[in-house]
């Protein structure tokens, strides 16, 4: 042993890593003095980076780059309870935005990751503990045919963690606090819908983002109704005309779950009409099912195509943008006088998808959704007079009004495939003609008179949705507004502008 002693750490590394499994290693420490003297000392820690490279699927360059991200792992509570509160399967509430610690060393990392296999597998609770070392760790516990990806449920964890604090934060407001009670407490493999898919490695990244929160409620004590849940859907939505779109994230347990198509995995249902939205793990596309019934499909993230984690990319790039404001709950109208507050799937003014003009104090943000469901392009205008203190703002004096309406459209709307141009003239826009003024608008109509009919104040932005009837394309155009009001003009009318954005049926990313 004394020459044993005298070799290159590497090589020692190298014996003891690809010669035994780490169990080996273990009673090796054990059984001698010289032994454990080695699998302790300087070597011991690129044994355990190999260790957890073997066994939890890291990757060579994480071993070299660095030991932080090797270091990580998923925090663990022996209890599934947390006071009166569920929590995931590792034992803590990711609404604690605690999910993941560092560990002292790569070997502790290892042994972390030991036992965070072990719940997510293991049916039955482990209390008993054969090695010192491995505290209530088996034999088998170590030794599994299963294989956890590490790199994935480190994702999976912070994707909850990021989504977590956002909820806690004064960005999400009321709806944040609503969104996370909806959230369910994780699953483990034998809870869920993948026992017969443990050999499918892109299921992995599906167990991950299930293990943390296995779906949204349908309905709570503290919802008044039916509307007030279908609004509460994570992945957000939209609505135009009579048509609604909400989307919340479904639970393995779901209905459309039990019998998964050609190798789907249902992320997300739609609340209000039952459509779904799916994200495919064999061709690794998304797939959204149409009120009638048909299945489409079409690129979840167009520039990570036939990569396995696609559905872990996709709901990283979502939270992201929840987490930049380029996504944001709004408040709407979802008919009979129904008030409420969902996410918008129409990008923020801090989106690059978005245009945003302002034209004497009028703000026009300007964006598109794609709605697959009902075969077109979505876009949405939201249109205010800005508040004292916003960039762009004007003073009355110098704008020359406190209030002005809206009048006439005219809208110039471009199809880069048939290479059309549709120029739209109209008064109004949807039979509406909203005065604003600073912090709201007055939701005026018009009468078949042709006289203008006063609405009820309302706060916030006027909203105008609508379907641009083509597959790809450039809308832009501008709006007639008259100081005070079109029945009291204080001057002469002018022109807004709305600056051009894109509409497509191909987007890069789909929500």
């Amino acid at each position: 042993m004394t020459n044993f002693h005298h070799l290159p750490s590497s090589i020692v590394a190298h014996i003891f890593t690809f010669s035994s499994s780490p169990l080996e290693i273990l009673q090796l420490r054990i059984t001698s003095r010289s032994f454990n003297s080695v699998l302790t000392g300087p070597e011991s820690e690129t044994i355990w980076q190999n260790a957890l490279v073997l066994d939890f699927d890291f990757q060579l360059e994480d071993v070299k780059g660095g030991p932080n991200h090797l270091l990580q792992a998923p925090r663990i509570n022996c209890q599934r309870k947390d006071g009166n509160r569920e929590t995931s399967i590792f034992g803590y509430h990711f609404s604690d935005a605690s999910g993941i610690f560092l560990a002292g060393s790569a070997f502790e990392s290892w042994r972390h990751w030991c036992k965070a296999r072990s719940i997510f597998y293991d049916k039955q609770e482990q209390d008993d503990a054969i090695i010192d070392i491995l505290e209530d760790l088996h034999d088998d516990d170590i030794e599994v045919e299963h294989t956890m990806n590490g790199p994935y449920f480190l994702r999976a964890a912070r994707l909850w963690c990021n989504l977590s604090e956002w909820c806690s934060s004064d960005d999400s407001g009321a709806f944040g606090d609503r969104l996370i009670r909806s959230f369910e407490p994780g699953v483990r493999h034998y809870e869920g819908r993948f026992a017969n898919c443990r050999r499918n490695r892109p299921f992995h990244a599906y167990e991950a983002i299930f293990a943390f929160c296995d779906g949204q409620l349908t309905m709570t004590a503290e919802m008044a109704s039916f509307k007030e849940v279908s609004t509460l859907g994570l992945f957000g939505g939209y609505n135009v005309y009579e048509h609604a779109q909400c989307t919340r994230l479904c639970s393995t347990a779901d209905a459309v779950l039990s019998k998964p198509r050609d190798g789907h995995i249902v992320l997300g249902c739609n609340f209000l009409t039952r459509s779904y939205r799916v994200v495919t793990v064999n061709l690794r596309t998304y797939a959204l099912n149409a009120m009638n019934g048909s299945m489409d499909e079409y690129p979840a993230c167009r520039e990570e195509i036939g990569k396995q984690d696609i559905g872990l990319l996709w709901m990283e790039e979502f939270v992201r943008r929840i987490s930049k404001s380029e996504i944001t709950p709004v408040r709407g109208n979802l008919g009979n006088g129904f008030q409420f507050e969902w996410m918008s799937l129409f990008p923020s003014q801090l989106s690059p998808a978005t245009s945003v003009s302002c034209t004497k104090g009028i703000q026009v943000i300007a964006s598109s959704v794609t709605a697959f469901e009902i075969g077109t392009v979505v876009y949405s205008l939201r249109i205010r007079l800005l508040e004292h203190g916003e960039e762009g703002y004007i003073l009355p004096a110098e704008r020359g009004f406190k209030t002005c309406q809206l009048q006439t459209r005219h809208w110039r709307i471009t199809d880069t495939i048939q290479d059309d141009l549709d120029e739209v003239n109209g008064d109004g826009v949807v039979g509406r003609f909203p005065m604003l003024f600073e912090g709201g608008y007055r939701d005026d109509g018009m009468l078949p008179e042709r006289i203008v009919s006063t609405g009820e104040e309302q706060k916030g932005s006027f909203i105008y949705q609508s379907c641009a009837g083509i597959k790809q394309g450039t809308f832009e155009g501008r709006i007639k507004f008259v100081p005070g009001s079109i029945e009291c003009p204080s001057g002469a009318p002018f022109f807004v502008d709305v600056r051009p954005f894109s509409l497509s049926m191909e987007p890069v990313m789909i929500y």
